[in-house]
């Protein structure tokens, strides 16, 4: 397993580091669940 982390960059100044990320099988895994309105969540973040 590869472990992944999910940065959120939103708005002008607004920016979030993931401190944990998620272990997830392939990097297909880690697009399907970065992609927004994709099952699964990002971060503890609901979709």
């Amino acid at each position: 397993m590869m472990h992944f982390f999910f940065h959120l960059r939103g708005g002008s100044n607004s920016f979030s580091l993931d401190d944990l990320g998620l272990e997830l099988p392939d990097t297909e895994a880690a697009y399907l669940e970065a992609v927004p309105g994709r099952q699964g969540h990002v971060a503890g973040m609901a979709p």
